[in-house]
């Protein structure tokens, strides 16, 4: 039994499926950033080929930017939100979404809080308190 009151097993599969998570959120985010990464240069190509204003306004850098910015975007949007998906899915098969679990563990965590400041002796009082708010 570790820390965390899970064994070593408990806790391998833990890492096993944080990685997991990990690896479909960088799959997932560098497809969608490859796509806006060909849209953008097109874009960008097109706009420097048949726009006067726009070749002759920006700089290099601005269309560098241009270009790169909507892939770096769509890239980080992409991986949060697929090891979002990821862990709530995980969740889910546990039992509950990630939000449920965090809000039953911030409640549970107050419950023992007030109960130690109340030295233990807080009884029903203390658990229609806890989950008055929740």
């Amino acid at each position: 039994m570790s820390i965390r009151g899970i064994d070593a097993r408990q806790q391998e599969e833990a890492r096993r499926r944080s990685q997991r998570c990990v690896d479909e959120a960088l799959a997932s985010a560098s497809r969608l950033a490859a796509v806006s990464l060909a849209l953008s240069s097109a874009f960008v190509y097109g706009l420097n080929r048949w726009s006067p204003a726009f070749r002759n306004k920006f700089n290099a850098s601005v269309k560098a930017a241009f270009t790169v910015m909507p892939a770096f975007f769509s890239f980080y949007l992409e991986s949060e939100q697929a090891v979002y998906r990821c862990h709530s899915r995980a969740a889910g098969a546990e039992g509950g979404n990630a939000h449920m679990n965090h809000a039953k563990l911030r409640a549970m965590r107050l419950r023992e809080q007030r109960e130690r400041e109340q030295g233990g002796g807080g009884g029903a009082g203390v658990a229609a308190a806890g989950t008055s708010g929740s």
